[in-house]
């Protein structure tokens, strides 16, 4: 069973699909990928609060897996223009 931690997403580079999070608790801060959210409605945003598991990548280095939006999930951006039908009666 993994402990469930809370944070803040302090970094995020939404090209790369990664940033860190830091804890609540004030410790270092924490990788986190994209891939590790639960989830994937809408970007990470800075500031954003998450709950998150600590794991290990494959060189050893912490990172957040089970990573959580807490509280209402951030908007997707949105990439082009939205059509909308227009009706003549």
């Amino acid at each position: 069973m993994r402990l469930e931690l809370q944070g803040s997403i302090t970094s995020w580079n939404d090209k790369k699909g990664f940033g860190f999070i830091t804890p609540v608790a004030g410790n270092d801060r924490i990788f986190v990928h994209i891939k590790a959210f639960r989830k994937r409605r809408g970007r990470p945003l800075v500031n954003q609060q998450v709950s998150y598991s600590i794991s290990k990548d494959k060189q050893g280095r912490p990172c957040a897996v089970d990573v959580a939006f807490v509280g209402k999930p951030s908007a997707s951006p949105r990439h082009g223009k939205t059509r909308r039908a227009a009706y003549l009666f």
